[in-house]
């Protein structure tokens, strides 16, 4: 299990600007690089390694105005993406830097929905699936014992504020966000 972490500023990317039923408002670079580089990763079977920005090959993700209920916005989200990993490690010298190449990457299909509440200017529900496609080993995934491909599924949700939803997720390290604060 892993968390994705976005700023209350950065929460407010996933909303369209024009609030008309039917507008498709495409995510931001910062949004779809935080999931496909961090986030839509082979982590099934432990830790797998992130991506570098020239290693996302497709990064669509996409939110539709389907409702609005008062002050709820209700949204559609949708799109795919595609990660491949190969050869040397691109990501510089670090706690992640493996010893060896290891390629790997994920194609995947996305589909979700959320409410934002605009008067409490957050999300008071999030559901998003990702089903999709895993190919090659990482140093900490567990892949070298198995096939060299197969299927998967990540689930994504709000989480509840207790405090074990309060772990940093893995490459929070490597987000490169000023609120980010490292020891």
């Amino acid at each position: 299990m892993d968390h994705v972490w976005f700023s209350e500023e950065e929460s407010h990317l996933w909303i369209p600007k024009l609030k008309n039923i039917g507008t498709v408002h495409e995510c931001p670079k910062i949004i779809k690089d935080r999931l496909f580089r961090f986030h839509i990763v082979d982590n099934v079977r432990g830790q797998t390694l992130p991506f570098a920005p020239e290693e996302i090959k497709t990064a669509n993700l996409n939110v539709e105005l389907v409702d609005i209920n008062d002050s709820n916005l209700e949204l559609k989200i949708f799109g795919n993406s595609k990660a491949k990993a190969e050869g040397k490690w691109k990501l510089g010298d670090n706690i992640w830097t493996p010893t060896h190449d290891l390629d790997h990457g994920i194609s995947t299909n996305i589909l979700g929905k959320a409410i934002y509440d605009t008067n409490k200017n957050s999300f008071i529900q999030f559901e998003m699936v990702i089903i999709g496609n895993w190919e090659g080993k990482t140093e900490n995934n567990g892949r070298k014992f198995g096939p060299k491909s197969g299927k998967i599924g990540i689930r994504y949700n709000l989480a509840e504020n207790i405090s074990s939803n309060k772990i940093a997720p893995a490459f929070i390290d490597m987000y490169n966000a000023d609120w980010v604060k490292h020891p």
